[in-house]
Formats: structure tokens, sequence, C-alpha cells
């Protein structure tokens, strides 16, 4: 059986699409459920999104997640080029921002501590770090097995997005400035990462965060994206034009 995104993954039958909109009337993530007599899936929410195959979540009354991926996970530039490409189409479409669409994927060894960046349309660039928060051996589980499962609690969710800063601000800064880089913890393939801990990390990691010394610090959704480090003087850095 092909499955496709509004298929059921238990019976194939199609279903019911539902956006989930956020306090600003965006959507943020799209619910479908499966209203099949008998399917063992019938009313669950079924979060279907990413390449290759697709990825399950069911948010719980307290915002813990079910969290199940499917087939192989993405990596390496097809991964940073994904993640790249949502982040600056937010920017473009959400925040009116001046950058050019296209994502260049840069040579390390020419560019330290960069993995892409986009231009600016009036000139210079959007310097951009990719980095996933889920911890390794999820993604080798699911490369041997073909399919993962875990439960988180918020708790956990913005403990990742943590660990993945700390680790990334360590690592990158022995290498470049990391002043003018804009690091992205990629949630395309988790969507309790982008929605709803970015709120949660903000209020209790915010200040940590905004001193690890980066332009700016994202987390990416399928189709969001939250900066981590925003203060009272706006959701976006004063060093990107018209911001």
């Amino acid at each position: 059986m092909t499955l496709q995104p509004n298929t059921c993954r238990s019976c194939g039958s199609p279903c019911r699409a539902v956006p989930i909109r956020h306090g600003d009337g965006r959507v943020e993530i799209e619910g479908y459920y499966c209203e099949s007599d008998g399917c063992e899936l019938r009313g669950r929410n079924q979060l279907h999104y990413g390449e290759p195959g697709f990825r399950e979540t069911e948010f719980r009354a307290d915002w813990s997640a079910r969290h199940t991926a499917f087939g192989r996970p993405s990596q390496g530039e097809g991964n940073t080029l994904g993640a790249c490409r949502t982040f600056v189409g937010v920017l473009r479409h959400d925040f009116a921002l001046p950058l050019r669409e296209e994502v260049e994927i840069l040579d390390h060894n020419d560019h330290p501590g960069i993995d892409a960046r986009a231009s600016w349309d009036r000139g210079g660039f959007l310097r951009m770090q990719v980095t996933r928060a889920l911890p390794s051996e999820d993604y080798e589980a699911q490369a041997r097995a073909g399919q993962v499962e875990r439960i988180r609690g918020p708790v956990d969710s913005v403990e990742l997005l943590r660990a993945a800063i700390e680790a990334k601000s360590e690592r990158t800064a022995r290498v470049a400035d990391i002043s003018d880089i804009t690091p992205l913890i990629d949630g395309r393939g988790a969507v309790d990462l982008a929605f709803p801990a970015p709120t949660a990390f903000a209020t209790g990691h915010g200040d940590w965060a905004r001193g690890r010394g980066w332009e700016s610090i994202w987390v990416v959704g399928p189709s969001s994206a939250k900066r981590l480090d925003w203060s009272a003087s706006g959701p976006l850095p004063p060093s990107w034009p018209n911001s």
C-alpha cells in the first residue's frame, strides 16, 4: 500500500484534514484524522510531514507528545537545504524580509561554521548553520529499523533544544565568529520541538540563549520558524535589514 500524506497509516482510507492555528491565525501544524469505523487509529491525530516516509505526532492535554518516525532519516546536504529553505520562506512570507529565495550550500573549508547562506536584497548574507536536536540513538534506531517511537514531555523537548544549542555553541565558537551566524535547530522531523516548546524555552532559557553570542537562534518546523533567543526589542535581530 502506498501511503499519501493524507491517508491513514493503519487502514489507508482518506483522513479529514484539520488546520491547527496559532494565536495570530497562522497554521502551525495540520492534523489528519481517520474517521473509518473499526480503524485502530480512528479519531487520533496523525501529523504527516517530511521525506522520506512520514511522521506522526499525537499531542496530549499536557502537551506531552507521542512521536513516531517512519522511513529513513534524512541527513547531510539534503537535511540542511530543506531546513534552510523552510526558514528563508518563513522570513520572506511571514516577516516580509528582503531576502532572496535561493539557498547556497557552502564548503566548510572555505566558510568555517557556516552550512548555507541566502542573500539579502541590498547586499550581504544571512549565514545559517543547521543542527538536529534529537538524540543520535533516535536516528540510528530509525535508520536500522525504519521506524522509531518516543514519548516526550514538554520539559524533555525544551531540554533537547537547550542541549542542541549548548553543543553547537561550543563546537562552532572554536572555528568561527558566531556573532553573524544564525543556527537553525531542525524540528521538521519532530513537531513537538517546533510547537509548543519554543514558548516554554524562551521563558525559561531565553536569557541564557542570548548569552551564547549568536546572531539569533531559531527552531524550524514543517512550515514555521520560532526564535528561541528573542528579546523585548522584538522577534528579529537588529542586524537584519528592515528588522
